[in-house]
């Protein structure tokens, strides 16, 4: 794995410029799943154009101390992929409905930054299959 940094973000977004508010995007969520008490860091209310975030998880290899980073990085990224696809399971189909039916495009990144040509990233059945019940389609981005 040649990670550097990862992230993993839930975005929702209008395909014009208006301004995704903590009313449209993240209240519906709050009300089935106990959104603000998590850790989760959730942005909304930002500039028109910008989208609204969940971020459920940032982390640099840098910041882990420990012989073997990458495996401690592999472990916790398969922990917090259980965790999310849990948290979406729980919330019924009629609030991601309901998002999109106020306009909003939702779509799930995971972002990276590697060192090299390629990384390895497995993604738990379990977290693919609560995206495509929900039909968030999913994005990889990297600098390579």
């Amino acid at each position: 794995m040649a990670i550097q940094s990862i992230n993993l973000v839930l975005s929702a977004q209008f395909r014009d410029t208006r301004v995704v508010t903590s009313e449209l995007f993240l209240e519906p969520l709050n009300r089935v799943s106990s959104l603000s008490q998590t850790d989760y860091q959730c942005i909304a209310d930002r500039q028109p154009g910008r989208s609204g975030l969940i971020v459920f998880y940032e982390r640099q290899i840098s910041e882990i101390e420990d012989a073997e980073p990458y495996e401690i990085l592999e472990h916790e990224l398969a922990l917090k992929m259980k965790e999310i696809a849990d948290w979406l399971h729980a919330i019924p189909a009629s609030v991601f409905e309901e998002l999109k039916t106020n306009g909003l495009y939702l779509f799930f990144i995971i972002e990276t930054w590697i060192d090299a040509d390629q990384f390895d990233l497995e993604l738990p059945p379990s977290f693919m299959k609560e995206l495509g019940i929900h039909e968030i389609p999913l994005t990889i981005i990297s600098n390579e």
